[in-house]
């Protein structure tokens, strides 16, 4: 019923112990009752050190056909890891977590069983943010929200997505920014949506602060967003949009 991406980038180099502690769980919650219907999609986006070693190893324990490693030989980034994940997806919904183990293994049953297309999952414990990384966030988040009409608590937070409605928009970013494309997409299209909070595990120590090259993709992506939704395509339209309650 579910397809779970989950992109793995020298996770091992970054965090080892967060790592082998993220996959001892992912085990365990793939074993669930819950889950026997899902399928999960493990990829290794071009990792130089030993995290395709780990996956290798983790898989050889994992004999059923729901679970997936691909390798990509090169680094692709997010919005390509998220395609793929779409084009082989063969369940109803689709979410993409990532493997630094911030975000807690989630129940999504009562998403599904109130057919909300779109579910954005949001952290509600802040005092784990830095003040920087706080600051730069609030005003990504601000300045999409202010520029595409949208009130939404986090942009580019993991998400829930129905796979029938994200087929209908056309996902171009390859970098992180695809995250808030593809929200500001459906938002702007036919949908059920709601937000959920989660309180940020705070297992990853990486330094996530934000890349000259980084910045310049993001300042890309966002013209091309906002070229594409509010000047090109009169289908986006976010009174097509309903927030539901859950």
């Amino acid at each position: 019923m579910i397809t779970f991406v989950i992109p793995f980038f020298n996770e091992e180099s970054k965090n080892f112990k967060s790592l082998k502690l993220f996959l001892k769980d992912l085990s365990k919650y793939i074993n669930l009752s819950k889950n026997r219907n899902n399928c999960f999609l493990l990829v290794n986006d071009g990792s130089t050190d030993k995290t395709l070693e780990l996956l290798n190893t983790f898989m050889k324990n994992k004999k059923s056909k729901k679970v997936t490693l691909i390798n990509f030989k090169k680094n692709q980034g997010q919005g390509e890891i998220f395609r793929k994940g779409l084009a082989l997806c063969r369940t109803k919904y689709l979410t993409m977590i990532p493997s630094d183990y911030d975000l807690p293994f989630l129940d999504y049953t009562k998403f599904i069983k109130n057919k909300a297309d779109f579910v954005i999952f949001y952290k509600s414990n802040l005092e784990k943010y830095s003040n920087s990384r706080l600051l730069l966030s609030s005003l990504y988040n601000l300045i999409y929200n202010f520029v595409f009409g949208t009130k939404i608590h986090y942009l580019q937070g993991p998400a829930l997505y129905n796979i029938s409605k994200l087929k209908k928009i056309k996902i171009r970013s390859s970098n992180i920014s695809s995250h808030s494309e593809i929200a500001i997409k459906l938002l702007h299209s036919n949908i059920t949506y709601c937000e959920h909070p989660f309180v940020k595990k705070n297992m990853s120590n990486i330094d996530r602060s934000v890349s000259v090259k980084s910045l310049f993709y993001v300042v890309i992506s966002f013209i091309r967003l906002w070229i594409e939704v509010k000047l090109m395509n009169k289908k986006y339209n976010t009174d097509k949009s309903k927030r539901v309650y859950i």
